[in-house]
């Protein structure tokens, strides 16, 4: 699966956190370097991507799961309503991803599939879900790795 540190040039220099804060405070936001006590988001998966969206519905960004943390570049994590006034307050958000175990067979029945096909996630779907879709696109099971020490 792609992520920020694949897409994003300067972010595998940077990291994920510090070079989409810089980015969003260089867009005039006021972003805050510290992470919101009291809201986290869920990633997806889009196109072989690891994203997440933005509460407040303006923009998604791309993720790097070693870093699981969030600031849109359409707003700052501070959001805008009909009247412009602020809903968020630049926090940054923490990201939920599915447990490793699980994201590791998400990412590995993904990766199976031609681009062309559907290489999509979304938080509620199960492994089986996934394996199903393959299934449907004739696309065999995926082989568990070998345990290492085995």
């Amino acid at each position: 699966m792609r992520n920020s540190h694949d897409e994003i040039p300067g972010v595998k220099k940077q990291g994920h956190r510090i070079w989409f804060v810089n980015a969003a405070k260089g867009m005039g936001f006021a972003t805050v370097d510290q992470i919101s006590d009291e809201r986290r988001i869920e990633a997806r998966v889009n196109h072989g991507r690891w994203l997440v969206d933005c509460p407040y519905d303006l923009g998604s960004e791309l993720l790097d799961p070693s870093e699981p943390v969030f600031v849109c570049l359409s707003c700052g994590n501070l959001g805008f309503n009909e009247d412009t006034k602020l809903q968020g307050d630049g926090l940054l958000l923490e990201i939920d991803f599915p447990v490793p175990g699980q994201m590791r067979q998400i990412e590995k029945l993904l990766s199976a599939r031609p681009k062309e096909i559907n290489r999509n996630w979304s938080p509620g779907e199960t492994v089986g879900d996934l394996q199903r879709e393959n299934e449907e696109h004739g696309i065999g099971p995926i082989e568990d790795e070998p345990q290492k020490g085995r």
